[in-house]
């Protein structure tokens, strides 16, 4: 196995912009006031999905609205 090949993969434009869709999927079900931060970690390319706004805190502490947007990184 080549393991600086497959780091090289992990933290790479493509993924980076992979995670990063996947992840501005996820922001847009979850609704208003959900962000995105991407970044490239140590070994691999990381996103978050974040509630940036107190009506997002309030649509994940009393729906769930985040949790239950995740299923739409799921699909392709």
């Amino acid at each position: 196995m080549n393991n600086k090949g497959i780091g090289a993969v992990a933290k790479g434009a493509w993924m980076l912009g992979s995670v990063d869709a996947i992840a501005h999927r996820i922001a847009q079900v979850a609704g208003p006031g959900f962000e995105v931060s991407t970044r490239r970690g140590k070994s691999r390319a990381v996103s978050s999905v974040y509630s940036a706004t107190d009506e997002a805190k309030k649509a994940e502490a009393e729906n769930r609205a985040l949790t239950r947007a995740i299923d739409a990184g799921r699909s392709s």
